[in-house]
Order: C-alpha cells, then sequence, then structure tokens
C-alpha cells in the first residue's frame, strides 16, 4: 500500500512535467530554444518511452513551424546563387550545432539512464529502511555524482515519506502497549482484595497523560465502591476522621491508623495529621484517661 502510494506521487509529478514540457515548447521562438527543451526532456530518466515519443511529436511540430524554410517542397527549389550557397554553408553550420547539440543529447541521455537505474535501486531500499539508515542513506544520496538532481529530489520525497510511516508505525506500536497495560491494570483493580492493592496500581500510571489515566481511576473507584470503601472526592473530608476525632482510647486510634493506610494517597497526610492530635489528646488525657 505504501508503495502504491510512492507510485500515485511519482506519477501526479511526471504527468505535471510532461506538461511544463509542453508548454516551453508551444512558447519557444527558436530552434536553438527547442534543442535546449528537447536536451531537457530526454535527458530525464523518469519519463517513459511513450511520453519521451509524444514530446517529441510536439517539439517535431513546433519546429516545423518555427523552420518552415526547411520543410519547403523540392520542387520550389531555384536555380543556386551565391547567396543561396552563403545559406547553405549558414545552413551547414547550423545543422553542425544541431549534431553536437545531439551529442550532448544522447550524453546526458545516458547520464539520466545510470541515474534512474541507481534511483530505482534505492527506492526499494528507502522502503526498509529504520529512521537512522534514513538519515546515512540522505548524505549518501546528495553526494553521489551518478544522480542527477531531479532523481535527487524524488528520493528526498520518497525518504520523507518512508518517515512519515515509521512515525504512524511508532505511534501506533505506542498504542497497542498502552491498551494491553491498560486492560492489565483494569483486570487487576476488579480484582483487588482491598482498597490499598486497588489504589496501588496508579503507580504503573507515571509516564501516562490525564487522560490515558482516566479509564483505570475509573475502574479502580468502581472497585471501592465495591469494596465498601468510602471514595468521596478529594477534599472533603470522610465519615473516618470522625470516628478518629472521636476515638475513646488508643487501641481504637491504633485500628483506625491502619485503615488510613486504605484510603486515598491524597487525603491520607490529613487523616494522619488528625490521629496525631487524637494520640496527643488520649495520652496526656484531656478526653479521659488514656489507655
Amino acid at each position: 500500500q505504501l508503495y502504491a502510494k510512492f507510485k500515485q506521487i511519482e506519477a501526479e509529478e511526471i504527468n505535471a512535467l510532461i506538461v511544463q514540457f509542453k508548454e516551453q515548447i508551444t512558447a519557444a521562438q527558436t530552434a536553438q530554444e527547442l534543442i535546449k527543451i528537447r536536451t531537457t526532456f530526454a535527458s530525464n530518466g523518469t519519463l517513459s518511452d511513450e511520453q519521451h515519443e509524444d514530446l517529441n511529436t510536439c517539439f517535431n511540430a513546433r519546429l516545423a513551424e518555427i523552420d518552415s524554410e526547411q520543410y519547403v517542397p523540392q520542387s520550389n527549389i531555384e536555380t543556386i546563387s551565391q547567396d543561396d550557397v552563403t545559406a547553405s554553408e549558414d545552413s551547414f553550420v547550423s545543422d553542425s550545432k544541431i549534431n553536437n547539440a545531439n551529442d550532448s543529447f544522447f550524453g546526458d541521455t545516458e547520464k539520466s539512464r545510470i541515474s534512474a537505474e541507481i534511483k530505482q535501486e534505492l527506492m526499494y531500499k528507502i522502503f526498509q529502511m529504520s529512521a537512522d539508515e534514513l538519515d546515512a542513506i540522505v548524505v549518501k544520496i546528495h553526494n553521489n555524482p551518478k544522480l542527477v538532481s531531479t532523481h535527487k529530489n524524488h528520493l528526498d520525497g520518497h525518504i520523507e515519506l518512508r518517515r512519515k510511516a515509521l512515525a504512524k508505525e511508532a505511534d501506533a506500536e505506542a498504542e497497542k502497549k498502552y491498551q494491553e497495560n491498560l486492560t492489565d491494570l483494569i483486570n487487576r483493580a476488579s480484582q483487588a482484595q482491598t482498597p490499598a492493592e486497588a489504589n496501588a496500581l496508579v503507580r504503573y500510571t507515571t509516564q501516562w497523560t490525564e487522560e490515558q489515566r482516566k479509564p483505570l481511576i475509573n475502574a479502580i473507584s468502581k472497585r471501592l465502591n465495591e469494596l465498601n470503601v468510602d471514595a468521596q472526592p478529594i477534599g472533603q473530608p470522610p465519615s473516618l476522621m470522625v470516628q478518629i476525632q472521636n476515638a475513646p482510647d488508643l487501641t481504637t486510634l491504633d485500628v483506625l491508623e491502619i485503615d488510613v493506610g486504605s484510603r486515598h494517597p491524597d487525603i491520607q497526610p490529613k487523616l494522619m495529621g488528625c490521629i496525631r492530635a487524637r494520640r496527643f489528646e488520649l495520652e496526656n488525657g484531656s478526653d479521659g484517661d488514656a489507655q
């Protein structure tokens, strides 16, 4: 599926390039301009043979419009004068320039062919690369003298798509791991035998966001209610505080202190403060004899 996406993007780029070449051919005013354009599109290794043929057809048609003298029928040729000889010599010089351009054209075509082969090979490798490997291949691509700039740009596009795919895979893997851990913790919360055991599960979520932690908190609260634990919102003193304040003796207070450990961690300091205050009262006889 990822490869198909790459091919779709590449096809769109090529179609846009063909349109651009045709517009340049139509706008050309001289044969020299046309030859330069042909050299450019012929050296592009991403174009197929059919696409090259299509552009060459446009090239020849425009050349016929610009330099119609080259297409004068043989029957229209008159007696050769000195001016005609001079014109023929100029034509020979022009033909020589065209031949030189053609030599350059075929040289560029060979370079483009080699570049296209390298690009194709690298493209398949890029599909399998890790993030670190992508960083390394970027340097190699731009330092490779056999790759033409167009192919380097294409490979840059493939590398960027691969980076996005890797990021998406990493996000999916992280989400999968989170869901597995969440399911396990919720199951453990539902089977907790004591409030302390249920509340202790929160310590496994220190790296989670508040939104990620919310389902587990809900599961813990549900289990606390099932265990008949007073799970009032933080900040509202539970009934345990009243029991501590009215503890008749130190033995009862010790039992209540153990119960404090099963309450929400955020409210435990406040309850322990009440324990210490009541213990002081009982030990100093301010509320009856200490036991």
